[in-house]
């Protein structure tokens, strides 16, 4: 099943694995790929940050400015990118205590 969260699943697996190629791939049809509304926009946006700053640097070795980036994207509220940016920072000691519905 071909969905918005799979693609970007695959991506994230192809970049943890230096597949670059593949990771480029996945990440420049998802728009013309799915019907995404404008907040899922702006998440890919956020999405593609996130994967450019990891392609440009080791995820145990982030520059203030890549953390900085990070910091922001984590604020955001809706979609993927917040809670996988989340994630990064936690190996940075930042904590973000979990939202519960």
């Amino acid at each position: 099943m071909e969905t918005y969260s799979a693609d970007f699943e695959m991506a994230k697996s192809y970049l943890f694995n230096d597949e670059s190629e593949q990771v480029d791939e996945i990440l420049n049809e998802i728009p013309e790929k799915f019907d995404l509304s404008g907040e899922q926009l702006d998440d890919y946006d956020n999405l593609m940050q996130n994967f450019s700053i990891l392609e440009a640097q080791p995820i145990d070795g982030l520059d203030t400015v890549a953390i900085n980036k990070l910091v922001q994207i984590a604020d955001g509220d809706y979609g993927f990118a917040p809670g996988w940016a989340k994630k990064i920072l936690g190996l940075y000691g930042y904590y973000y205590p979990p939202i519960y519905h």
